[in-house]
């Protein structure tokens, strides 16, 4: 069974992977096919990568077959004949490496986000109510009420007012 945190995580990946891939392809743009072929091997969870740096890639035609990744070489057949030895293998790895990089990334912004307390505010410039907390850039996440979104806002569009607990409440 798939639980919520896991699927989050898949999305995430899905995600992520894709993003790779748009920018390998833009920075490759003669290799998108040995690219696609390389996103389609990571999102179907062909790539194991190992303690050592090296990584093993299952084939996306027999699964009793895996191909070894390590310091930029793959042993499949392709590899020979890739421009620089580039064959979806690599592909793959680069762009789960790369994914995960990007998630590393979001989550360290996301972070950041949250240090200030939670507490109740007024957006001047549309004279909306909501919750803000403030950012360790200085900014401030306003979420105004009754909606699903925030957005980062300066702190003089913002009258900030009491703390809030987690239930809304002022404290």
């Amino acid at each position: 069974m798939t639980t919520l945190a896991q699927s989050h995580a898949t999305v995430q990946m899905d995600a992520a992977l894709r993003m790779a891939t748009a920018q390998a392809t833009m920075r490759y743009a003669g290799e998108a096919t040995r690219i696609a072929r390389g996103l389609v091997l990571a999102l179907n969870g062909h790539v194991t990568l190992h303690a050592n740096g090296t990584a093993s890639v299952q084939s996306g035609t027999n699964a009793e077959v895996f191909y070894h990744v390590h310091h930029g070489h793959c042993d499949c057949r392709d590899a020979e004949h890739a421009p620089e030895g580039r064959c979806k293998h690599r592909y793959a790895l680069c762009l789960v490496k790369r994914a995960m990089r990007l998630i590393a990334a979001l989550t360290d912004d996301l972070s950041s986000e949250t240090c200030g307390p939670l507490r109740h505010a007024y957006y001047l410039v549309d004279g909306v109510e909501g919750h803000a907390r403030r950012r360790a850039d200085g900014r401030i996440t306003f979420h105004p009420g009754g909606h699903k979104f925030s957005m980062v806002v300066c702190a003089d569009d913002l009258c900030l007012g009491p703390r809030v607990i987690g239930n809304g409440r002022p404290y």
